[in-house]
């Protein structure tokens, strides 16, 4: 769940808000993004953030899924993986929404 920012699975100015407010949080460098859009992953809707940049010496790609969760919530899913790596951390986010489909 995502308590800070409750619509961001809804509207992509809350993903944009959410996306910014961690790299701030992270101390990213030398980002490129974040780029918001709207994206269907594991059989739900919502807003896909990826961006790359620095996190301290290690240059990484990091890719946030925003999803709608029940009626007023939203749930993110996350995941950092080495510069480039898009399609490793797409597949990654995939398997973690199936793994809380499981929980729920």
């Amino acid at each position: 769940m995502q308590p800070k920012f409750p619509n961001c699975g809804r509207s992509a100015d809350e993903a944009l808000k959410i996306a910014r407010q961690h790299i701030e949080w992270g101390k990213l460098t030398n980002v490129n993004g974040p780029y918001i859009r709207e994206y269907k992953l594991g059989g739900h809707r919502g807003f896909l953030n990826q961006l790359e940049g620095d996190l301290g010496t290690a240059h990484i790609f990091s890719a946030a899924f925003y999803f709608p969760w029940g009626d007023h919530d939203s749930f993110e899913v996350s995941c950092m993986t080495i510069k480039g790596d898009r399609e490793g951390a797409l597949k990654r986010l995939e398997q973690l929404i199936e793994r809380v489909e499981k929980i729920d």
